[in-house]
């Protein structure tokens, strides 16, 4: 099956790296914005469990809330009742207010709760609901311009904030991780193989894992709940096992060839034959492994599961 695989891939070779090229840009532009559609306020409660359907109940019968933005608006010249800090204040809050983005806004001007000032009475917070239509990250950067006031200082804080923040984290501490993991593994790999081309296509492999696994999860996540940590399990299994396939590969191939350099196409069938077969099944026995992470009904769980099974099939595939 392998041989004839291989057979041919060879004898269709470029018209398969055209359609390579293009599997390969249409996974950077779906893939490239896979932090904007996970969730990472999910966790490892069990949505169906007894203690998660009680809090659900509480907020429901009680109608409480959860708060998406905090607004701490201060002045160190005027105190929250004086017509300066008034007036900045309720013009603020009555344009976020009437913004459809925005499912309610409770400050200290529409309650009179002294809950809401602080001692010194130069600082009072109010608490924004975002709405959910459109996605309540979207909404507050599309609502991010009107959080201004003369006169005021703002702070904004809160559980959308921590979340964006937590996301630009994520995706920072990944790009320079793999800033100083790449170079280094290509220069061992330049150093194995005594050739450029050679080592760079276990590179190519890893970077064309990673990407399609980004773009199968963007697609899955509109469907289904999936974790941002699926995006770290993504990344540290796709380079490691595209890079190790990828090596059995390479090597193999370059064993049969160095016996004909002119049969080029029995070299790649002896190849795939051999080490083709032994990543195969590697491949498929690592996603059969993680399918016990499916069963479980923490969303975190999961997400790690089904990231690191499509990130083991399309190493494997890419190999």
């Amino acid at each position: 099956m392998l041989v004839w695989i291989s057979g041919k891939i060879y004898r269709w070779r470029w018209p398969l790296l055209c359609i390579i090229l293009i599997i390969m840009i249409g996974a950077i532009v779906v893939g490239s914005s896979v932090f904007d559609v996970l969730d990472s306020s999910v966790g490892i409660q069990d949505p169906n469990a007894q203690s998660t359907l009680a809090e659900k109940l509480i907020r429901t019968k009680l109608s409480t809330t959860s708060v998406d933005i905090i607004l701490l608006m201060s002045s160190t010249h005027y105190e929250i009742t004086d017509p300066a800090f008034m007036q900045s204040a309720t013009q603020l809050l009555s344009r976020l207010k009437s913004s459809p983005k925005v499912a309610s806004v409770t400050s200290y001007y529409s309650t009179h709760s002294n809950s809401f000032l602080a001692q010194n009475k130069h600082e009072t917070f109010a608490l924004l609901q975002l709405s959910s239509q459109g996605g309540k990250a979207s909404n507050y950067q599309a609502l991010s311009p009107l959080f201004a006031a003369p006169d005021l200082h703002i702070d904004i804080g809160g559980t959308i904030i921590a979340q964006m923040q937590f996301d630009n984290q994520l995706k920072n501490d990944l790009t320079f991780a793999e800033a100083i993991a790449l170079p280094i593994v290509a220069i061992l790999l330049f150093f194995m193989f005594g050739g450029l081309i050679a080592a760079l296509l276990p590179l190519l492999i890893g970077g064309f894992s990673i990407l399609s696994t980004f773009a199968l999860l963007h697609l899955l996540a509109t469907f289904m709940d999936i974790s941002t940590f699926a995006v770290d399990v993504t990344s540290f299994i796709g380079l490691g096992l595209a890079i190790d396939y990828s090596l059995f590969i390479v090597a193999r191939f370059r064993e049969e060839l160095s016996l004909d350099e002119q049969d080029v196409q029995g070299a790649l069938q002896r190849a795939m034959a051999t080490a083709g077969r032994t990543v195969f099944f590697s491949g498929l026995t690592v996603g059969i492994s993680l399918i016990g992470l499916l069963i479980f009904p923490e969303i975190l769980l999961r997400s790690i599961g089904l990231a690191a099974i499509i990130t083991a099939v399309v190493a494997m595939l890419a190999a």
